[in-house]
């Protein structure tokens, strides 16, 4: 487990995933313990196509919180894809130096990382 990390452009960020982040500086991230948690919600479109919706937990969101009031709000939380969805525009996701490449071989970069919109009116 580990908690916050400078790369070497000065980018503070937090691991939220299980994986560690190899960074494009050569920084490594573990991962900090935290998983935000989320939940899918299912809704039925037509035969075989549901839509879904990507929703947070009681869980995650008391993880989300506890990292915030630790940290502030100068360390970007990296987190996966679902929990980006879930928790948009305060968790964001690590973009790759390849868009293909081996697991082995993902390089993430440090200048730049993305969010999901928040649809729900919430935090901009």
């Amino acid at each position: 487990m580990e908690g916050v990390v400078r790369l070497s452009n000065g980018v503070q960020v937090i691991n939220c995933t299980p994986h560690e982040l190899i960074f494009e500086d050569g920084t490594i991230v573990m991962p900090s313990g935290y998983l935000l948690q989320a939940r899918m919600e299912e809704r039925r479109i037509s035969d075989f196509i549901y839509e879904v919706t990507v929703l947070p937990t009681e869980e995650g969101e008391k993880e989300l919180q506890e990292i915030e009031q630790k940290y502030g709000k100068g360390v970007i939380i990296l987190g996966s894809s679902i929990s980006a969805q879930a928790y948009p525009i305060r968790v964001k996701m690590v973009i790759l130096t390849k868009s293909r490449a081996k697991t082995s071989e993902k390089v993430c970069r440090i200048d730049k990382f993305s969010v999901y919109p928040d649809r729900r009116g919430g935090n901009d």
